[in-house]
């Protein structure tokens, strides 16, 4: 030990008779510091004086002083302690009157203590000095309850942990006995838990977190510490959910998608039905992608539980991707019906298999392509098409496929069906008086499309026919022309066509005439149309009546 020093090498014991004179007074400096640990207030008071008698020394007057106080000589105490500083190296000065600060803390004096102990920071040259100070100050917040201060504290030290030796702590940690490892971590504990004593769920696990995240192996392993974090995490976990239900049974999705995201930011141990009510939030807000994802948790996590295969139905419908939809809700539905739990069977009820649906629509097809013209113009691609073309167009795209998805959830609505099967596949009439080589059905299939034909006035005709069938406000895709729409080269379709004429006419959505000499709108009155050449066609009665 060097004279004028804080010595702490000594270690605390009994005094020893056989200790030299040059060593006796720090064993009865070090002893009465172990009394006053133990509250023995006389006895640290009287090994204090001893201390002192033999030769004073800083820790002498420490230890008086802290015995001081223990039996309730404060002022007195104070007193002492300033002696201390006649016996201290001038470089510990500062250590010194960071110990008095303690000493003015354990007095009770709590506010005073904080004070000075940031004017020390404040005039700190050093960083070992500085993170010294910090740390004392953390520890103190946190006795004195301030524990955000406390966090604040301890995090302003972090920077400045790995270059300090931390050796003026272990004086202070002997002298007092407080401990400073893992103390950033346990005024976190204390915080977290005052915040989710006080409702304030979202900050306590925002601090959970990260206490999670600065663990140490040893905080790890440790059971004591492991059990407070899981009890406070399932603690958390169940306040959110019960915040996102609350919130999203009120319409507050937003707030509910926030809670189910702070409650699966701490890894539950099931998060299932966390995952399925953050799904449904989200479908709520329209937030289809993010739904599904959830919805997609589900199973991977369990993929026998029907409840992650609804949720991703429901965002598979609201994406619009009815096929897919369509796909989940048959695996759902055999999921179901091969369940052992009778309940769940039951449920079975609730639905339409997609098989039962699609059998209705085909009926429906049958019964619209009984009325319709055998051939149609796709007026979008040009292309002509027969019967099998058109509904294998209809079941590939989105109108079968949401018909298919709509009517699932339901019992079956066949007048819904029909509607909706001859709403896809009504068609208008194309009227007009033939005016030499119009295209034929031959001359189409040739290049593949009305839009593919030479550049002729007749064709020209067609493809404005087609043209004007698109563009007019119901929008239709499918037109008839009786050029191009009957294969004349075959007589039994050629009479079919014939005999069905009428009824494909009256049948149609509209029928577009053709006036080739009346030249604008404005010359179309009665004398126009009487005198125009269409009106002495043989067909204009027929579908003039149809």
């Amino acid at each position: 030990m060097r004279e004028g020093s804080i010595d702490v090498d000594m270690p605390i014991s009994v005094p020893d008779p056989s200790a030299s004179s040059n060593d006796i007074h720090h064993v009865f400096a070090h002893n009465a510091l172990l009394q006053v640990r133990s509250n023995n207030w006389s006895s640290a008071f009287e090994d204090a004086k001893k201390s002192i008698v033999a030769r004073p020394s800083v820790m002498g007057y420490i230890a008086k002083t802290l015995a001081q106080i223990g039996i309730g000589e404060t002022e007195e105490a104070m007193q002492v302690f300033d002696l201390a500083f006649g016996h201290c190296n001038p470089k510990e000065n500062n250590l010194l009157l960071l110990i008095k600060t303690i000493v003015l803390f354990i007095a009770g004096k709590c506010d005073t203590a904080i004070s000075r102990v940031h004017d020390l920071i404040a005039d700190s040259r050093d960083d070992e000095t500085t993170y010294c100070c910090i740390q004392v100050l953390g520890k103190m917040y946190l006795m004195h309850g301030d524990y955000v201060r406390a966090v604040q504290s301890f995090e302003r030290g972090e920077g400045l942990a790995s270059s300090c030796t931390g050796s003026d702590l272990e004086i202070i940690s002997l002298i007092f006995g407080w401990t400073f490892d893992g103390l950033d971590i346990m005024v976190q504990r204390y915080h977290c838990e005052e915040l989710y004593d006080a409702g304030r769920v979202e900050e306590a696990t925002e601090t959970l977190l990260k206490i999670l995240n600065t663990f140490s192996e040893g905080m790890r392993s440790s059971k004591v510490t492991a059990d407070w974090v899981m009890d406070l995490k399932r603690k958390c976990i169940d306040a959110l959910e019960a915040l996102g239900d609350t919130a999203d049974s009120s319409g507050e999705h937003d707030n509910a998608i926030a809670r189910y995201t702070s409650a699966l930011s701490l890894d539950p141990s099931n998060p299932i039905d966390i995952f399925l009510k953050r799904s449904k939030a989200r479908a709520s807000k329209g937030l289809w992608e993010d739904a599904l994802m959830d919805a997609n948790e589900v199973i991977q996590r369990d993929p026998l539980w029907y409840r992650g295969y609804e949720r991703k139905h429901a965002a598979l419908r609201g994406a619009e991707d009815y096929g897919e939809a369509n796909n989940v809700l048959l695996h759902m539905l055999s999921i179901i019906g091969n369940s052992p739990d009778g309940e769940i069977r039951r449920l079975l009820t609730n639905y339409t298999n997609p098989r039962e649906t699609i059998a209705a629509i085909d009926a429906s097809i049958r019964e619209v392509f009984s009325l319709c013209p055998l051939v149609l113009i796709d007026v979008t691609t040009g292309q002509l098409c027969n019967a099998q073309k058109r509904i294998q167009m209809f079941k590939s795209e989105t109108p079968f496929k949401k018909l298919v998805s709509d009517t699932t959830m339901t019992k079956i609505d066949r007048a819904y069906i029909r509607q909706s099967v001859a709403k896809y596949f009504k068609w208008i009439m194309f009227s007009h008086t033939w005016e030499g080589q119009e295209p034929t059905l031959k001359d189409v299939n040739l290049v593949d499309s009305v839009w593919k034909l030479d550049e002729s006035p007749l064709n020209e005709k067609l493809r404005l026919f087609c043209t004007t069938a698109r563009d007019l406000e119901d929008g239709y895709r499918w037109a008839w022309s009786d050029t191009c729409c009957i294969d004349k080269e075959t007589s039994a379709i050629l009479s079919q066509s014939l005999i069905s004429m009428y009824s494909w006419y009256e049948r149609a959505a509209e029928t577009l005439v053709y006036l080739a000499d009346v030249l604008s709108s404005a010359e179309l009155g009665d004398l126009a149309l009487t005198k125009s050449r269409w009106m002495t066609r043989a067909w204009t009665l027929q579908e003039l009546l149809a």
